[in-house]
């Protein structure tokens, strides 16, 4: 299921094979280049706090917090990385 709205997008995946069931919640401000989301493994009760900002057109970085559905994001109890992604299309 996807769900696009003017505020926020949202979409639920289950994976049959794996038995896994993921939704996730995220919004992308274009004109200033920034993706924020959230995404939460059902099967796993864990749950993937994110925030990606544009650098340029083929590079960005982005702060992401892994947490169980117990701890708060970007505390210091929470696994959090710093990224930098190069992308280029083929």
């Amino acid at each position: 299921m996807f769900v696009v709205n003017p505020w926020i997008n949202y979409e639920t995946n289950y994976r049959v094979f794996s038995n896994t069931l993921t939704t996730s919640a995220g919004k992308e401000f274009k004109s200033v280049g920034v993706k924020m989301g959230a995404d939460y493994e059902v099967t796993q009760r864990r749950w993937v706090a994110s925030v990606q900002k544009n650098i340029s057109e083929k590079v960005a970085a982005k702060v992401s917090s892994y947490q169980s559905e117990k701890e708060m994001a970007f505390t210091h109890n929470t696994n959090r990385v710093f990224e930098v992604v190069f992308s280029q299309g083929w």
